[in-house]
């Protein structure tokens, strides 16, 4: 049985903008292990994509290793750990930057992180803002920048409000969102450096590698915190007509008419598109990666560790829900809620 008091760690929370990460509920889920299992023992996360839960976990005074099997990704997290806040305010990019990396046949590290932050949904595909919007945001973004000490607070700057009016009509400047995903970067690169408890470097309890997840079947008298892939996301299909409803396709129709041709938004394994006709497109992704195995390697492992897995449902009966965040479901682009609850699972007892 879980007990959770509902506390976290207050601030805000830590890591890459990665497409399916557990950021927005990363404080809690360490809160969580904090309360049920103690803080004595290592912690492997073992599907670590942008690193929230690592970082979490080294605020909280863990030893940590971290493990993500996407090598771009892998590469992209280790990176932000060594950067500077003077590099880091170098990566806003403008659309035809970002258009000229996008086209790289092979990207650095350093590329893929410009990708992420100036990229719609954080795809590292579709640029952050449309044709007519990207230009003057783009270089309103560098100029506080430039200009500005404080430009973390960029709506209270001279350079901000001397802007505001004029480009009104272009569209509300409560959306620097360049500016936004700078300051996540410039937090990232901080964490081994906060404090919270005693102070240490925080990276000499950071151990990180770029394996598959049966890479670790050795790993005994640990906590494992999973987080794998979707199941059963084993095609790219058409969704059939009637399974999304109504109401969800008009809202990702509402989003998608105000960005750039060829923007995609995500949901979980649902990718949702407009077509030349203004009609909304839904597909479902693929990953390739087999459920029922990763499955059986859990149960096995929970035999001498502590396993944890988040996801929004399983089908093997050997695994029960033990925490449901009912304040965290999943969305779209935009804060769309489609009703998904992110949950806790471990193997029965």
């Amino acid at each position: 049985m879980i007990n959770y008091s509902g506390k976290y760690r207050k601030g805000k929370p830590i890591g890459l903008p990665y497409q399916g990460s557990k950021k927005k509920i990363s404080r809690q889920i360490v809160e969580i292990i904090k309360e049920n299992f103690g803080t004595n023992k290592r912690v492997y996360d073992v599907f670590g994509g942008g690193g929230a839960m690592s970082c979490e976990l080294l605020l909280q005074g863990y030893d940590v290793v971290y493990n993500e099997l996407k090598t771009d990704v892998y590469e992209m997290f280790k990176k932000s750990l060594e950067l500077t806040e003077d590099e880091i305010k170098t990566f806003i990019l403008s659309r035809d930057e970002f258009f000229e990396i996008r086209a790289k046949k092979q990207k650095s590290p350093i590329d893929n992180l410009k990708l992420l932050i100036n990229s719609f949904g954080n795809d590292r595909d579709s640029y952050l803002y449309s044709v007519d919007k990207s230009e003057p945001k783009y270089k309103l973004a560098i100029e506080i920048l430039e200009k500005e000490k404080d430009w973390r607070n960029y709506k209270q700057t001279d350079v901000y409000k001397a802007h505001e009016g004029r480009l009104i009509n272009i569209e509300r400047l409560q959306q620097l969102k360049q500016l936004q995903q700078i300051e996540r970067l410039v937090q990232l690169s901080r964490v081994k450096e906060m404090e919270v408890g005693k102070s240490v470097n925080r990276l000499e309890h950071l151990e990180m590698h770029n394996k598959d997840y049966r890479a670790f079947s050795h790993v005994e008298g640990a906590i494992l915190y999973l987080d794998p892939p979707y199941e059963n996301t084993s095609g790219y299909v058409t969704v059939k007509s009637g399974v999304i409803s109504k109401e969800k396709k008009e809202r990702a129709r509402k989003i998608l008419k105000g960005k750039p041709k060829g923007t995609k938004l995500r949901d979980g394994t649902k990718v949702y598109s407009l077509n030349d006709n203004g009609r909304v497109y839904v597909r479902e992704t693929s990953n390739g990666f087999n459920s029922k195995l990763f499955y059986d390697w859990a149960y096995e492992m929970s035999k001498k560790n502590i396993v944890l897995i988040s996801s929004y449902a399983i089908s093997d009966p050997r695994f029960k829900c033990v925490w449901t965040f009912e304040k965290a479901g999943s969305t779209l682009a935009g804060g769309m809620d489609l009703s998904k609850k992110e949950r806790l699972f471990m193997v029965c007892k």
